[in-house]
């Protein structure tokens, strides 16, 4: 177990099809056997891969940030989260402007 985060999402019996499932929904081409394979790969850089892992936090509806995830690609807690969900996770936090 590499990522603690992921593996408390779908540690559980079922939870890696379900999660496959909602990602397909997303129109991605994932199976049961990646997200198992990104639970055991020894090499925690790559698990989850880049592109999943904010669909997989919008799977959960944010329960999960993109920080928990792959921490080395969004360092800050609130990296990768929508606007609103972090404002309200950070009271306070000054979001820089899209402009």
């Amino acid at each position: 177990m590499n990522n603690p985060a992921l593996h408390k999402l779908v540690g559980e019996p079922g939870q890696q099809s379900m999660l496959a499932a909602r990602l397909r929904g997303m129109g991605y081409k994932v199976k049961q056997g990646h997200i198992w394979g990104w639970l055991h790969m020894n090499r925690p850089e790559t698990c989850p891969p880049p592109v999943y892992v904010i669909p997989i936090c919008r799977a959960f509806n944010w329960e999960i940030t993109p920080h928990s995830l792959r921490s080395d690609l969004y360092p800050n807690p609130w990296d990768g989260l929508p606007p609103m969900i972090a404002m309200g996770r950070f009271p306070g936090l000054v979001l820089p402007d899209a402009a």
